[in-house]
């Protein structure tokens, strides 16, 4: 009868264990995943209290965010971006503007606001900015 006690209680652990495991290595796959799908850049200061991140889309797509690092609302954000064209091989800067406000600390862009057509990350310039 003890036998089987101990047979059983070490059945049982070993499929605990194996729980554990299987557990275990889901969870380092969800964190692997998150790592390569977050590839953004830490945020650098571009003045005017505003921040930019970047990162790339594809092999020849890069895109940015804006974040809000002073203390009142963004009301209108008008900025230019140079980068080395991905097709042309040629230096362009395109002008662009944020669609809408910012509030302090709040973040906007993404590839679905803004692109550029390049393999490297284009420089941001802001050329005009009105806050609350």
């Amino acid at each position: 009868m003890k036998q089987e006690m101990f047979g059983t209680a070490r059945r049982l652990a070993g499929v605990a264990a194996a729980r554990r495991a299987a557990v275990l290595l889901v969870l380092c796959c969800i964190t692997a995943a998150t790592i390569l799908a977050d590839n953004w850049s830490y945020f650098v200061p571009v003045g005017n209290s505003v921040s930019v991140s970047f990162a790339p889309v594809d092999n020849t797509t890069y895109t940015w965010k804006f974040r809000n690092d002073g203390y009142s609302r963004i009301k209108y954000l008008e900025f230019t971006y140079t980068y080395f064209d991905a097709n042309t091989y040629q230096y362009r800067t395109d002008k662009d503007v944020l669609p809408g406000s910012l509030a302090p600390g709040e973040t906007f862009g993404g590839w679905a606001a803004f692109t550029a057509n390049s393999r490297s990350q284009p420089s941001i310039r802001i050329t005009d900015i009105e806050r609350e």
